[in-house]
């Protein structure tokens, strides 16, 4: 048998769920085997420009190969922060016209992706927690997520 593998792209937003920074979205089609995930587009809608960097934590994605680094170990009320998807630095811009809204936009700007050794068997839902630097909740409205994931998928050879 070969391997071959499936690209599946997945557009996550937030803009039907009450609480902005901590929901779940469900996949109309589970992804099964999947042994690569990456953020490669967001538009993320903030309140205000007190936010440096936007901490990505999705459940069904932790990993042991992400952590923060801080300066007292002891200090427990961060300690989330460590095996997060990825963090966006943020620049933020004012939309265009006379709006006051500011937005922070990531397109791929730096490698925001995790390899999974073990395949995750089925993946039907993604749970985001979106924090702030500190790791308090994100102070953000309207966000929408581009991720692509790749699947490992056993081919049975041709039979001529």
């Amino acid at each position: 048998m070969t391997e071959q593998h499936e690209t599946h792209t997945v557009v996550v937003d937030n803009l039907d769920h009450t609480n902005k920074t901590d929901f779940t979205a469900f996949l109309p089609v589970a992804l099964e085997d999947v042994v690569r995930a990456q953020l490669v587009a967001a538009s993320i809608n903030t309140n205000g420009d007190a936010q440096r960097c936007l901490h990505i934590n999705i459940e069904e994605l932790r990993t042991t190969f992400s952590q923060r680094a801080k300066a007292d170990l002891a200090s427990g009320s961060d300690n989330h922060l460590n095996g997060l998807f990825g963090t966006i630095l943020c620049q933020h811009v004012l939309h265009a016209g006379g709006s006051n809204q500011k937005a922070v936009f990531f397109r791929d700007d730096y490698p925001i992706v995790r390899d999974f050794l073990t395949p995750i068997q089925k993946l039907d839902r993604l749970s985001l927690n979106i924090d702030k630097q500190n790791g308090d909740s994100a102070g953000l409205t309207d966000a929408i997520f581009i991720f692509k994931f790749t699947c490992k998928r056993k081919m049975m050879p041709m039979v001529r």
